[in-house]
């Protein structure tokens, strides 16, 4: 007789062992590193209450934040004050990146409530440039940790973040050092009736602050040594950029490593055994770290001392160690000049770590802090000799000059124009000497009735934009008001026109676009672009609806299309520009459910699925080879055919059979006349690539 069934369902499970888990010695504990998943950084920062929260509801800026983020901080974003109060007091928040933008008023009182709250708490600041002025001396008084300016770039919003988890994790160990401390007071001097034991809480304190300090700072290093956003330099790039306090004398240096702890260098430091080939060169550097020559002079101090040390050998350990720790000193050093203004010495100390590391994300953020620093000194430096010259005492030769050009001027009708050269710029300038003079007064009289006739003239004309430049000129010269408010209602009537009719060309446009079927394309001139900037701008205007709704459904129906030619990259880009448009939800939703259900039938088509996943309805057995039975012959064919919506089987082949050329014609004869109840999913019906075995035995 012949059976059919699953071709793995009796196969037997080869390989299998019984597991059970290894038991933990202690020894064993050194290897736990190597045989575990190490935690990812994200999960040790959150654990450790090192979450960032931005407050802000600029979108550019929570972009850039979330992109330098990445995998590897928590981010978390409030745009309410009293959130960021309240998450801080719960003690969930210890690094803040604040949106000058969301508080600018009384912003130190903010700033001093934040540490009042928490006193180790990294203080971010994120303003646009014009702000970031009023700002800056948060920075010196170190307030604030450090100021992000608007828009923000990636690379150096992670670098600030990179920074203040530098900080976060310095304070952390100073408060578990102070910690320690009085942990040690305790037990060297314990209160009389307790010399016997320490406090049971501060010591599982200390323990558990201690154990997961040391994890968290692992992650840290382990990361920024190997991870594949860490910035690509043999040099950490990662330390804490806090100013040196002794950045005068450079005899001890105590820049922060990439854990926030301090690092001294001195010549001991440098020691190496006889056998290091390159022991003389490290003595020589170190001598020189000793004497506080660190960058200079030139080509013996320990920066180029050990510079060239690793560039004869750049795998050198020590060198490499002494190497990161200078150049971090230098770019502390560098900030703090930054912040003290002095940007002589601080573009000195630059040029310093150029020398070794030209080419370091953190040089080229110093650099463009430098060049600002230096155009604003420059503007201000122009300012202060405008002003001093403006503070000169003018000549009565002078105000009788500017009264003459400003006369001519007026009668040349060039009345706001060219800038500086104006009858309005040589009257404001002779104000600015003798505001009362009566001349100057009827002048200004006249030619702000000019500049008003000059306005309407040029609305007539329908140049709008410099209607508005004359009419604000004529207030600020004291025109008639009731001049002016007429000329301000015609402007309004007239952009108002301007906009209609812009919107009636919109319109034309995209009706058009539908007629020559450019639905999608070109990207800026198509029938979704121009209808769907008119639906933005004004949602029921006049005969808007037809066309929008032929338009999206035609869209949908072009999807639906290429979603039935496994075109799943167009399919994508009709529903994302459905949607980006606006289109109903409904309809972009039912589109992408279609989208989604032509994928999973592509998958089920490419991959054959055992039988008994169907439920058969029909079948009957294949009839025994006549031949077979008289040789006594048994066999096997495996079988692939797909399962259609109606539950039928075709394009059946053979894959396989035993013994060939004796069963296949049975087997196919016999499973084309089988029916399945159809696949169904989610209420969706579905065609199934299958295997199948047909078996022939004799009884």
């Amino acid at each position: 007789m012949a059976s059919n069934e699953d071709t793995n369902s009796r196969l037997p499970r080869l390989g299998a062992k019984s597991t059970r888990r290894a038991d933990v010695v202690p020894g064993a504990l050194a290897s736990l590193e190597t045989t575990l998943p190490p935690t990812p950084l994200k999960k040790l920062l959150a654990a450790d209450g090192a979450s960032v929260y931005v407050l802000s509801v600029d979108q550019a800026l929570l972009d850039a934040v979330h992109e330098a983020a990445g995998d590897q901080y928590p981010i978390h974003i409030v745009t309410e004050w009293s959130k960021l109060i309240s998450v801080i007091r719960d003690g969930h928040c210890k690094i803040v990146l604040l949106d000058a933008d969301m508080a600018i008023t009384q912003f130190d009182k903010r700033i001093a409530e934040l540490h009042e709250l928490e006193l180790s708490l990294v203080i971010l600041l994120a303003a646009p440039r014009n702000t970031a002025q009023e700002l800056i001396g948060m920075l010196s008084d170190r307030s604030v940790h450090r100021l992000l300016i608007k828009p923000a770039a990636v690379g150096i919003t992670r670098l600030l973040l990179e920074s203040a988890l530098g900080r976060y994790l310095q304070l952390r160990e100073q408060s578990h050092q102070s910690l320690e401390e009085e942990i040690e007071n305790l037990r060297r001097h314990p209160p009389e009736a307790q010399r016997t034991r320490w406090p049971a809480w501060l010591l599982a304190t200390a323990l558990v602050s201690l154990l997961l300090g040391a994890v968290l700072v692992a992650g840290v290093m382990r990361l920024n040594s190997a991870g594949p956003s860490a910035p690509q330099s043999s040099v950490s790039e990662t330390a804490d950029v806090v100013p040196p306090a002794n950045a005068g004398g450079p005899a001890a240096i105590e820049p922060n490593n990439a854990s926030g702890q301090a690092a001294t260098v001195t010549a001991d430091s440098a020691a190496v055994s006889a056998d290091d080939p390159l022991s003389a060169e490290l003595a020589r550097a170190a001598q020189a770290l000793a004497e506080g020559r660190i960058a200079e002079p030139m080509g013996d101090s320990a920066l180029d001392l050990y510079a060239a040390i690793v560039a004869g050998d750049p795998g050198h350990v020590e060198a490499n160690q002494q190497l990161t720790v200078i150049i971090d000193t230098l770019f502390d050093q560098a900030e703090s000049l930054l912040l003290d203004d002095a940007l002589e010495e601080a573009a000195a100390t630059i040029e310093h770590i150029r020398r070794v590391r030209p080419s370091t994300g953190r040089l080229a953020f110093l650099e463009t802090q430098l060049t600002r620093a230096r155009e604003l000194e420059a503007q201000a430096a122009e300012l202060a000799a405008a002003v001093a010259a403006s503070e000169q005492a003018a000549t009565p030769n002078e105000f009788e000059s500017l009264l003459a050009i400003a006369a001519t001027r007026l009668a040349q009708d060039r009345l706001v124009e060219p800038a500086g050269d104006s009858a309005t710029a040589y009257l404001e300038r002779a104000l600015a000497i003798a505001p009362d003079d009566p001349r100057l007064l009827e002048m200004r009289s006249q030619l702000a009735a000019a500049v008003a006739a000059r306005a309407r003239i040029v609305l007539d004309n329908g140049d709008i934009e410099q209607v508005s430049v004359l009419a604000d000129a004529a207030f600020r010269l004291g025109a008639d008001s009731d001049t002016l408010t007429l000329l301000r209602i015609d402007l309004g009537n007239a952009r108002e026109l301007a906009a209609e009719r812009a919107r009636s060309d919109t319109f034309a446009t995209g009706l058009q676009r539908l007629r020559e079927g450019l639905l999608l394309a070109p990207e800026n001139d198509s029938a979704l672009y121009h209808l769907g900037v008119l639906r933005r701008e004004q949602p029921n205007y006049p005969g808007l609806a037809a066309p929008w709704l032929e338009l999206t459904e035609t869209i949908a129906a072009e999807a639906r299309a290429a979603l039935a030619a496994q075109d799943f990259a167009a399919g994508e880009s009709a529903i994302a520009a459905l949607s980006d448009a606006g289109a109903d939800a409904t309809l972009v939703q039912g589109v992408r459910e279609d989208l989604e259900a032509a994928r999973r039938q592509a998958e089920y088509l490419s991959t054959a699925v055992p039988a008994s996943e169907l439920e058969l309805l029909e079948f009957d057995l294949p009839e025994y080879p006549a031949g077979a039975v008289r040789s006594n012959t048994e066999g096997w064919v495996d079988l692939e055919f797909i399962v259609g919506a109606d539950g039928a089987p075709r394009e059946l082949v053979v894959v396989a059979s035993e013994p060939q050329g004796r069963f296949e014609e049975a087997a196919l004869a016999a499973v084309g006349t089988y029916r399945f109840m159809p696949y169904e999913l989610s209420g969706r019906i579905y065609e199934r690539l299958v295997r199948l075995r047909v078996r022939f035995l004799l009884q």
